[in-house]
């Protein structure tokens, strides 16, 4: 056993067979991040968070000793380092779809949101989400910037249109 009382490491398999090996840092990383996606009182999901309960020194540091506050900039970057290796990247998708998390579970939470007729802003972004996975919406940033130019201008034209009006 390792410090702590963990084994030395984790070996698991994906569906296609593949074996990955996680340290048990990395296990309970990815453990904590799927505690507080599936978990609303836990948080959204933050792997940051998530890297601070699994143990990662990433405190600020005087004189070399860790000051017992935690320096949120490492802490990002070491959650920002776990998401982009395979390894983490598997396990942590074996266990979105062991609690349900998968691409079906998805597109029907969307469904029911795009259909949903109480709040039309979450149906709005539901529809944006549901694009942008589909990847329908190419160069929709910059449309967006360009219209909101513009809206901007016009806003600001009717602005002082008014603002003429009152002087008069």
């Amino acid at each position: 056993m390792a410090k702590g009382g963990f084994a030395k490491t984790f070996k698991f398999k994906d569906q296609s067979g593949t074996e990955y090996i996680l340290t048990p840092r990395q296990k309970k990383f990815v453990e904590c991040y799927v505690e507080q996606i599936n978990n609303p009182n836990e948080g959204r999901g933050s792997a940051t968070s998530a890297v601070i309960a699994a143990g990662y020194d990433v405190y600020h540091k005087i004189n070399g000793e860790s000051a017992n506050e935690v320096n949120p900039k490492l802490a990002c970057s070491a959650a920002s380092e776990n998401l982009t290796k395979p390894n983490i990247r598997a396990y942590l998708n074996f266990l979105l779809e062991k609690i349900g998390f998968t691409d079906l579970d998805i597109d029907l939470k969307h469904n029911f949101l795009i259909h949903q007729f109480e709040n039309l802003q979450v149906s709005m972004r539901a529809i944006e989400h549901y694009d942008k996975k589909f990847g329908r919406i190419k160069g929709q940033k910059e449309e967006a910037d360009k219209n909101r130019a513009e809206t901007m201008k016009i806003e600001q034209e009717l602005r002082e249109w008014g603002n003429r009006g009152k002087s008069n």
